[in-house]
């Protein structure tokens, strides 16, 4: 059966992972944390294509675009007629991705959920979709408010994919990779930069130069970040840095190029801003590839206590605002419009999401029109309080609750996913952190 993908169904590949991006609770002007809407943006355009085929077979059915019905009715008469577990997976993402983009989080967090207890000891057999059922129960959970379940969830597809994959493949590795994006999130700063490290010796070993270079970046990154708050970092960022623009591999361009961007974060003002971008634009090697998605080069601040959450109460309903928007020729966004707005979301919000969309910088594209992109910004409540796995962990320790009771914070974390439908689904969504 092949399935168009979606948000969640792109992951049946196991290049397919939507890295999801957050604000830390208790950002500052410069944060540590910073580190998950710094760095990944910084890959959308540098990322390598890869040539993993893993799509379905062209015999099966077709099943593009259901809403949620058609897309329900199709899993209920597979599962009527006892079809193979790979079916069931495959349709059991199609609904949840409809559930999903339609705003129903509850609903398509159960189902699969659901899907995950029917069909979680086929890995062995089917271990791609199996991981792809973990990965997408993970970004459920952690849009629920519990993101150390996510890093649960990212643990169940390293397993799955080793029944079958060797423990240096690529299919393992970038799961290893997208598992220490999950470390960051949960503030795991030092097992974050460890697992970096150790997927970047792995890769190297197994001549993988492209998720060697991946793996060096968001630790060469992750310690940049670090290291503007504190000094101790700051020799490691610059030997990360350094290992990355030593290496002459042709296959490490993009990941060099994306070290000589890194300036334009540390730029003061918007004149000496629009001066850095120029010079680093003059620096950046010809880069042949096919990519497509744009690489973005700058975008304002988004700091949690711009936002003013007040005495808002927590909830576990879902709170999002879809935004489209066009990347102009030049590099600079227009036609910045709300698309779709759900649940307890201030004006004042989305005002700061438009003006940093608005203020975004990419490099020239050779489009004549542009390209139109949509991005879901959520703005999650996450569960604090209490010590039992899945009420907080790693959260709790930032957030200072002093209660035992698990309950969910004023405070949001926003997770920025990027909904464009040709977006290259291996590249994590564009936004930023200056």
């Amino acid at each position: 059966m092949q399935v168009q993908p979606g948000y969640f169904l792109e992951a049946v590949s196991p290049t397919g992972q939507r890295t999801q991006q957050k604000i830390s609770r208790r950002s500052r002007a410069v944060s540590p944390w910073e580190f998950t809407m710094f760095i990944l943006p910084l890959l959308v355009a540098f990322l390598p294509l890869q040539d993993n085929d893993v799509s379905p077979t062209a015999a099966e059915i077709v099943v593009t675009g259901e809403r949620v019905e058609k897309a329900r009715k199709a899993l209920d008469q597979c599962r009527a007629k006892n079809c193979p577990p790979r079916d069931d997976i495959l349709l059991s993402l199609t609904l949840a991705d409809a559930q999903f983009l339609e705003g129903d989080y509850r609903n398509s967090r159960r189902t699969l959920m659901a899907a995950r207890r029917r069909n979680a000891g086929f890995a062995s057999h089917y271990p791609l979709e199996v991981a792809a059922l973990h990965r997408a129960t993970g970004r459920l959970h952690s849009l629920n408010g519990k993101p150390e379940r996510a890093l649960g969830r990212g643990a169940d597809a390293v397993d799955a994919l080793r029944t079958r994959y060797d423990p240096v493949s690529r299919e393992v590795l970038l799961q290893r990779l997208s598992n220490g994006d999950g470390l960051v999130r949960t503030h795991e700063i030092e097992a974050g930069l460890a697992r970096y490290a150790d997927v970047a010796r792995a890769a190297e070993r197994a001549g993988l130069p492209d998720i060697q270079g991946l793996a060096m970046l968001r630790r060469a990154m992750l310690l940049t970040s670090m290291a503007e708050s504190t000094w101790s970092y700051r020799a490691l960022a610059e030997r990360a840095r350094a290992a990355i623009l030593d290496n002459r591999d042709p296959r490490f361009l993009p990941f060099r190029n994306a070290v000589r961007i890194m300036p334009v974060r540390e730029a003061k003002g918007e004149e000496a801003r629009k001066a850095v971008i120029d010079a680093v634009m003059a620096q950046l090697e010809p880069d042949p590839s096919p990519r497509p998605n744009p690489l973005l080069v700058y975008q304002p601040s988004l700091r949690i206590e711009d936002f003013h959450y007040g005495l808002a109460s927590g909830t576990s309903d879902p709170a999002f605002v879809d935004i489209s928007f066009r990347i102009l020729p030049s590099g600079q966004t227009a036609d910045v419009h709300i698309i779709n707005l759900v649940g307890p979301v201030a004006s004042r919000w989305t005002e700061i999401i438009m003006k940093a969309i608005a203020e975004r910088r990419y490099a020239p594209l050779a489009h004549a029109d542009g390209l139109l992109r949509l991005e879901r910004t959520n703005f999650v409540s996450d569960v604090i309080g209490g010590n039992f796995p899945g009420s907080g962990g790693g959260i709790n320790a930032l957030a200072n609750s002093p209660s035992r009771i698990p309950h969910r914070s004023a405070e949001r974390r926003l997770e920025i996913m990027d909904l464009t439908l040709d977006a290259d689904p291996e590249i994590p969504p564009a936004a930023s952190m200056n």
